[in-house]
């Protein structure tokens, strides 16, 4: 996600030693930005835009277990990630980088992993599809 302190440190990299942000290369994680405390996705993208050079493509959600709040993986269209606004904000940006799968429910089994990521790389490319965006491959 995105934190203040991330922030504060690509500012004074900028600021002191301008020649480094060449080296500074950063992945955008939506859903860990829900973890962390859902920061806003657009203001990140603002701040970071010229660094972003990976987005994590997950989902995430908060739930009551046990009297006490935890997260929990989900699939893309059960989170609180909304993808397609995500992926507007991402071309709006003119985002061309790359779109990497982290699922945290990928089955044990090879067969059953398989299809569980092939059906995640589905649902992916019709997200990106219903947001209007570039590449559904």
């Amino acid at each position: 996600g995105v934190k203040l302190q991330t922030t504060r440190r690509l500012r004074a990299i900028e600021m002191h030693a301008p020649s480094a942000t060449k080296a500074i290369a950063i992945t955008f994680d939506p859903a860990n930005m829900v973890i962390e405390g859902k920061e806003d996705w657009e203001y990140g993208l603002d701040l970071l835009r010229d660094y972003v050079a990976n987005v994590h493509i997950k989902n995430a959600s908060w739930v009551r277990k046990e009297g006490h709040w935890t997260w929990q993986g989900d699939g893309l269209q059960q989170g609180m990630v909304e993808w397609p606004q995500l992926f507007r904000l991402l071309a709006a940006r003119g985002y061309r980088g790359m779109l990497a799968m982290e699922d945290f429910l990928v089955p044990r089994s090879y067969e059953a992993a398989l299809e569980h990521l092939s059906a995640s790389r589905r649902e992916a490319s019709l997200l990106l599809e219903q947001s209007g965006s570039r590449r559904a491959s």
